[in-house]
């Protein structure tokens, strides 16, 4: 009897420090700092996927110019958007502690930006904010995207599944809801070439989009004073 307990107490330990590092996983992943990565991804792609899905239309319906034009500021707009996180990517001026000021401030330009692009006059203005949106997106690099790697090393892969997976939530949610805030231009609407009500439709998405942005200066807000977790 002696024997077979002496045999089975490493296994209880074993068990006991399974159960105590699945807890502790638990904890993380659930904790504010987590939570606040996860709500900031989902604001950024839920703005992001709306411009992909919908600026074309807003373009071709609002200021009467052709698909190829709108499909030239699309891709303006994305290449900037992609050098501009490469960029900040490669240096880290903030360093850890500010991370959460980086993502605050580019959530608060990018709102500011894209309410005055969906508000702009001239396809011209447009492009110009929302090429200055782009540019403002590269301050998620050295923002909340590396605390996904920082909060806790030893699962920074799940910390990323989760964040991703509520991310591509809010990603197929954002053109959805454009669809159902701006309504159809069908029968009285589709005959009419009324600019002042294109120009108040799409002025709710200006709005809704500012909402989100600022949603995600909370989130980021969320990530001050977080603290490196190492492995347990």
């Amino acid at each position: 009897m002696t024997s077979l307990s002496l045999e089975q107490a490493p296994k209880q330990q074993q068990q006991k420090e399974q159960s105590n590092l699945s807890k502790s996983s638990s904890k993380i992943l659930l904790s504010i700092p987590s939570l606040s990565l996860y709500l900031c991804s989902s604001c950024d792609n839920f703005c992001k996927h709306i411009l992909n899905a919908w600026l074309a239309t807003m373009f071709v319906e609002r200021y009467k110019v052709s698909a190829a034009e709108a499909g030239v500021c699309l891709a303006t707009v994305e290449a900037v958007g992609v050098l501009s996180r490469v960029l900040c990517g490669m240096r880290d001026p903030l360093g850890t502690k500010f991370r959460w000021a980086a993502s605050s401030a580019a959530f608060l330009l990018q709102g500011v930006f894209l309410f005055l692009a969906f508000n702009a006059p001239t396809p011209k203005s447009c492009s110009l904010f929302l090429t200055l949106y782009a540019l403002c997106t590269g301050g998620h690099s050295v923002g909340f995207r590396p605390r996904y790697f920082e909060t806790a090393p030893h699962l920074a892969g799940l910390l990323s599944g989760y964040g991703n997976t509520i991310a591509s939530m809010a990603s197929a949610m954002g053109p959805v809801v454009i669809g159902m805030l701006l309504g159809s231009k069908e029968g009285k609407d589709a005959e009419s070439d009324d600019d002042d009500d294109d120009d108040e439709r799409w002025n709710k998405v200006a709005w809704l989009m500012l909402t989100a942005a600022l949603v995600g200066v909370a989130g980021a807000m969320g990530l001050r004073g977080v603290k490196h977790t190492k492995q347990v």
